[in-house]
């Protein structure tokens, strides 16, 4: 007859040095009934290696998100275009136009992007002329042609009244 130790009516396994203690103490080594053997330290600092590169990528890029935001953002009304205020003495609605042909040749608006930008850019009385003018698909070739129109004459307000009190009305 057989000796040794069954465990559920199967013989158990000869322990390894891990599952034995001495006095009841373990050797300070995890055991596992499933056999668990820690890594070598070849495994492990290879793991280690493996986990801090892949760590590195994530940061890279997470910069490289955070440098360039995306294209949909770029062309979704975030390019801050010059503010335009016509009540303000001195404002040039040609060279403002000029400035922003530099803009939209590097990003090219259209339609609502380009009404957001605007509405961003315009104040005063052009704020709410933008309002009036502007619909679906408007291109910015549309747009500052109706612009030049209202806003890029010559005459000041001043030389407007001189003119008015100076002409003299129609019979009709």
């Amino acid at each position: 007859m057989e000796t040794g130790v069954y465990i559920n009516g199967a013989p158990a396994t000869t322990p390894t040095c891990n599952e034995i203690s001495i006095n009841g103490i373990s050797n300070g080594v995890p055991s596992s009934e499933v056999g668990w053997t820690p890594p070598s330290s070849l495994d492990a600092n290879e793991q280690l290696r493996q986990i801090l590169e892949q760590q590195n990528r994530q940061f890279i890029e997470l910069f490289k998100a955070v440098q360039s935001p995306p294209k949909s953002t770029r062309q979704g009304g975030s390019i801050t275009l010059p503010k335009f205020n016509p009540d303000v003495l001195g404002v040039d609605a040609i060279s403002w136009c000029s400035t922003v042909d530099v803009i939209m040749a590097d990003n090219p608006l259209e339609g609502s992007t380009l009404i957001i930008a605007l509405s961003k850019s315009m104040e005063g009385c052009a704020s709410q002329w933008l309002s009036q003018i502007c619909y679906a698909g408007i291109t910015w070739q549309q747009f500052r042609e109706l612009f030049v129109q209202r806003f890029g004459g010559i005459e000041t307000p001043a030389a407007t009244m001189i003119d008015l009190f100076n002409g003299h009305p129609n019979d009709n």
